[in-house]
């Protein structure tokens, strides 16, 4: 029999950890859980504004349990840089237990919490190679939105070419470009190329929480990772981190202004983390795009990135605002 329950923690941090690991290795552990805990507020701060939609910050977590221990997760959230009346969401069950309605349970759940606190839109995420993630968001109401997947590039075999130069364009290390002002003119530049990425939701969060995320002291590698500047602008940016496995590079981040496409900047970004990489000694770069971003798709590809796994986002209104 399956019944579900919220979190007790700490004891569900290391089925919970099983469980994601299990759909996807390496996702995570204890240790990362416990640290996401201590980054998030305890107390739920979640409001309705002046135009009846759901704003503020705040989420709960349930778990599937059989007699054998935790089969299946469930989280909903919203921060307060979401955009109003939307919560996020992830799910995921055991695959000895697929096929049993065990995510319906849990889908059910969570939309009954963002009803309850008002929530207009919910979004969540299914991973590509799971059999029948289309059918089941289609069977709950829910819609893809988009498809990220990952792309990697073998560096061992790769013969990358020459950096190119151009014309009024300059390419400074990030190592050049942190000081305080200058962090200011980065999370600007951050907001306006986001504002057309194919793959990305609303995305204006506080400078704060953009710096923890995007900027991380313990994973960006400044050497690696490049601004480019236009006249004493910054124009385009390309970030590199750390990962977990050795020898292996991760582009977080390539954005460049609107006005300044179609010249080859994010081409040229690319080329110059590549060759960075390189001479650390990196064995593989790996990347992520979502599927209608078709000049980084196109980008990628003429590089030698090969694309990978990725995951559906979804979405479902959960009711109308009046």
């Amino acid at each position: 029999m399956i019944r579900l329950r919220d979190v007790n923690l700490p004891e569900d941090y290391e089925g919970i950890s099983r469980l994601l690991n299990l759909i996807e290795p390496g996702s995570t552990n204890i240790d990362s859980l416990k640290q996401e805990d201590q980054n998030i507020p305890q107390t739920n701060k979640l409001v309705i504004d002046e135009n009846n939609r759901l704003v503020g910050f705040g989420r709960t977590r349930i778990v599937a349990e059989s007699n054998a221990g935790i089969v299946g997760y469930g989280v909903v959230w919203r921060t307060p840089w979401t955009e109003p009346g939307q919560l996020s969401s992830l799910f995921c069950v055991h695959p000895s237990k697929w096929g049993r309605g065990i995510g319906s349970m849990i889908v059910k759940e969570l939309e009954k919490w963002g009803l309850e606190q008002g929530a207009s839109v919910f979004v969540s995420e299914l991973k590509d190679w799971i059999p029948n993630s289309l059918p089941f968001a289609a069977k709950h109401g829910y819609k893809k939105d988009a498809h990220v997947f990952d792309l990697v590039l073998d560096l061992m075999s790769f013969e990358p070419p020459e950096e190119n130069t151009i014309n009024e364009i300059k390419l400074i290390p990030l190592t050049e470009a942190m000081s305080d002002a200058n962090k200011i003119n980065l999370y600007n530049l951050y907001i306006e190329t986001m504002r057309d990425n194919p793959g990305a939701l609303e995305f204006n969060p506080p400078f704060d929480e953009w710096l923890d995320e995007q900027l991380p002291e313990d994973r960006l590698v400044l050497n690696c990772s490049f601004v480019a500047i236009a006249g004493g602008k910054y124009v385009g940016i390309t970030t590199i981190f750390n990962t977990d496995e050795p020898g292996v590079y991760y582009t977080d981040y390539t954005g460049v202004l609107k006005d300044y496409r179609g010249k080859g900047i994010a081409r040229s970004l690319k080329l110059k983390s590549i060759h960075s990489v390189i001479s650390l000694g990196g064995r593989w770069m790996k990347t992520e795009t979502e599927e209608n971003n078709f000049s980084m798709q196109h980008l990628n590809r003429d590089l030698g990135y090969i694309p990978g796994k990725g995951a559906f986002r979804i979405m479902k209104p959960l009711h109308k605002v009046e």
